[in-house]
C-alpha cells in the first residue's frame, strides 16, 4: 500500500489527511507535530519533544506526550485515515508517513 500524504500548516495551525479531514491544534500539539512532521520517518526522542513543549519531563513516569499523542488521533477518528504517529520503544515516537509542511510566510524584517 503506498504512503499517504498529510499537510501540516504552519500558517494556519492545522494538520490534514490524506482524506482532507483537517483539525485545528492546540499550542502543545502545534509544537508536538512541528518536530514530528520536520523529520518524518525518522524517531524523535521524547526530550525533544518535551523540549518542543518548552519544558522538561517531570520524571520517567511523565506521560504528557503519550497523552497528546492520544488526543490528536481522537481528533481524527471520524477520518478514513488514522493518524500514523507511532510509538518507538525507549525512544519516543516517527511520524512515518510523509508530510507536507506549508511554512509560515516570510515577514519582511522592520527597519
Amino acid at each position: 500500500m503506498p504512503a499517504q500524504v498529510w499537510f501540516f500548516d504552519a500558517k494556519q495551525w492545522t494538520l490534514t489527511s490524506p482524506d482532507g479531514r483537517r483539525v485545528s491544534l492546540s499550542s502543545a500539539e502545534y509544537g508536538l507535530l512541528t518536530v514530528l512532521a520536520a523529520t518524518p520517518g525518522q524517531p524523535v526522542e521524547r526530550a525533544a519533544l518535551f523540549q518542543a513543549l518548552g519544558r522538561d519531563a517531570s520524571g520517567p513516569d511523565d506521560r504528557s506526550i503519550d497523552l497528546l499523542i492520544s488526543r490528536l488521533r481522537r481528533k481524527f477518528e471520524s477520518s478514513d485515515f488514522a493518524l500514523p504517529v507511532k510509538s518507538v520503544r525507549g525512544i519516543g515516537y516517527v511520524f512515518p508517513e510523509p508530510v507536507i509542511m506549508i511554512e509560515r510566510p516570510c515577514v519582511p524584517e522592520r527597519k
